[in-house]
């Protein structure tokens, strides 16, 4: 299985990858792994961030979404509502199982 395939199923799966859906300026939070953080079990480095927005929310969000016409949305693509650029693509590719383009994007809450 090549890394296409791992990346079709990971998709699919929506599961986050570091470099796509995670870097240095994305929270686990923003990237709904928030279950991943115990913020009871002590202190550590960007806790206090964390806890902000696990309790006042945050301005983006990683949703999946599913292309309506043919194409692959590809990293860094804008996501546009109208004209205006909201958000942009993390990662995108065609799902034969889905036989449909599918991806993941950060988009604001509103």
């Amino acid at each position: 299985m090549g890394l296409g395939a791992r990346n079709t199923l990971r998709l699919e799966s929506a599961y986050a990858l570091y470099g796509h859906e995670l870097d240095e300026e994305t929270t686990l939070i923003e990237a709904n792994l928030g279950w991943i953080v115990k913020l009871d079990k002590g202190d550590f480095l960007g806790r206090e961030v964390l806890a902000r927005q696990q309790s006042e929310g945050t301005a983006k969000k990683l949703v999946g979404f599913e292309m309506i016409d043919r194409g692959i949305a590809r990293d860094g693509y804008p996501v546009k509502v109208g004209v205006e650029t909201v958000g942009r693509v993390t990662s995108g590719t065609h799902v034969p199982f889905l036989k449909k383009s599918i991806g993941m994007a950060y988009v604001p809450l509103e």
